[in-house]
């Protein structure tokens, strides 16, 4: 059949473009996403004019017919990137009455897209939207009916789109092309030369492939700076120096003060040792004297009379001397004399020696009548002391 060789053609295409698809999804692109395919549908049309116009030039004119395509395309840098297609088109005449044809074609072309985000940076506007222009050549294979026409020949393509961001791994474009060939239309009637145009109109998604974030060709643009800009850089650069430069100087100074860190560390281990052995010495020493303190509790108290609180009550006052043996003597003497307690109070520089305490004055006045044949100068005294004696025993306290 005279359409095998182009059903074969299109078979071929798509088994090439979906093993590519596979391979190239499968790499990683040092994480950036360069490489894409695009899968596209819309119609063809030309008129019946001598080419130039936007809707293509046929000796005859052709129908609007639908047409598909898949392209390869790979970024070379966000400003540009080279594309290959293969599109499938076909021809008829439009008009009952103009010859009859009808050519089925593969067409096949190398482009450059120019990637107008970048170069205009109109992504700073259209932060999902990018619009770019295609020019490129190739080659067409048709099959004409009934008519003898080369079935190969050279072409040339020029165009533009816009594209939509739908995610990091695809977007949908809106694309128009203007196809320049050989004869298609089997007729040459009008030109001298056998050279016919169309235009295919078309909407695809375009797949972004590998594993990195936004795709090359979305990239941001660099910024553009102004004089001022610039010169705000400069000085923020030499900024950046002076502080290096401190930075540099602080670190020797941090190294000189981390070598005398290491020094204090080394003293500091050396007074943590000494404080050690302190804590211990202390623990020994606080063990020795709750012993002697246990030792003295244990020991019998020596019965001395010697005392500075007096309860308040009478007492039999028998004896003053400045001197503590003394006044021991009189007071051991006392107490075979009455069954009270005998006390000695020190007041300033003198002994004294009294009995009681007695609640009430007779009783304290029967032990005095028992110690005057030998202490003539007893007398009874009454604890607290009056208001105007109190600092004169200041130093002898009540009991609680």
């Amino acid at each position: 059949m005279r359409t095998t060789f182009l059903q074969s053609g299109l078979l071929v295409l798509a088994l090439v473009f979906s093993g590519i698809f596979a391979e190239l999804n499968a790499q990683d692109f040092d994480n950036e996403r360069r490489f894409s395919l695009s899968i596209s549908g819309g119609v063809t049309f030309a008129s019946a004019s001598a080419g130039g116009r936007v809707d293509g030039g046929f000796d005859v004119a052709s129908k609007t017919l639908p047409a598909f395509g898949l392209g390869l395309q790979y970024t070379i840098t966000p400003y540009w990137s080279l594309e290959g297609t293969g599109h499938y088109h076909k021809f008829e005449n439009k008009n009952a009455n103009d010859p009859a044809y009808s050519n089925q074609v593969l067409a096949f072309s190398v482009r450059n897209v120019i990637h107008f985000n970048q170069l205009l940076g109109t992504s700073r506007v259209w932060e999902n939207v990018t619009p770019y222009g295609l020019a490129g050549f190739g080659f067409i294979l048709q099959n004409i009916d009934d008519i003898d026409l080369d079935s190969f020949g050279p072409s040339a393509v020029i165009g533009a789109g816009v594209g939509f961001k739908i995610s990091n791994n695809s977007n949908f474009f809106l694309q128009y092309e203007y196809t320049m060939a050989g004869n298609l239309d089997g007729s040459v009637r009008n030109r001298s030369k056998a050279s016919d145009h169309y235009g295919f109109a078309s909407a695809g998604v375009r797949f972004h492939l590998g594993k990195g974030d936004t795709p090359r060709s979305w990239r941001q643009p660099a910024f553009h700076l102004t004089e001022t800009d610039y010169n705000t850089l400069m000085a923020l650069n030499s900024r950046v120096d002076n502080i290096e430069r401190q930075v540099s100087s602080q670190g020797s100074d941090i190294s000189n003060l981390r070598g005398r860190v290491d020094g204090l560390d080394s003293r500091v281990s050396a007074n943590e040792a000494k404080i050690a052995d302190l804590e211990r010495k202390y623990a020994d020493l606080h063990a020795k004297v709750r012993d002697l303190e246990e030792n003295m509790a244990k020991a019998p108290k020596s019965d001395d009379g010697l005392t500075q609180v007096l309860p308040d009550g009478f007492y039999v006052q028998v004896f003053a001397a400045n001197n503590l043996a003394q006044a021991q003597r009189v007071r051991n003497n006392v107490r075979s004399m009455v069954d009270s307690p005998v006390l000695i109070t020190k007041r300033g520089n003198i002994y004294e020696v009294r009995i009681g305490t007695y609640d009430r004055f007779p009783a304290a006045a029967n032990s005095l009548r028992a110690v005057q044949g030998t202490y003539s100068d007893a007398f009874v005294v009454k604890f607290p002391r009056p208001a105007h004696l109190k600092d004169a025993y200041s130093n002898i306290q009540p009991a609680e």
